[in-house]
């Protein structure tokens, strides 16, 4: 079964639940994994960590590391 056909099932069970407990906690886990996600993202969220985030962009941008939207877009288009 592929990824796809599995959230679509997800989502058909989640319509029909009643359980406000169950849907509490599958709300809680939801935020809690992009609460986490975020964090990877962000590093420790310090001052300092965005801080040399920004300065990695500034320098990828400087020494041409960068894609405009069109060519991400196109590049995801190819992908599927």
């Amino acid at each position: 079964m592929n990824i796809e056909t599995r959230k679509l099932q997800l989502i058909e069970r989640l319509a029909k639940l009643q359980d406000e407990y169950l849907l509490a906690k599958i709300e809680k886990l939801v935020r809690e994994t992009h609460i986490q996600q975020y964090q990877q993202i962000l590093g420790d969220g310090s001052e300092a960590s965005l801080i040399n985030m920004v300065r990695e962009g500034t320098a990828d941008v400087k020494s041409g590391r960068v894609h405009t939207s069109e060519e991400l877009k196109e590049r995801f288009r190819n992908k599927k």
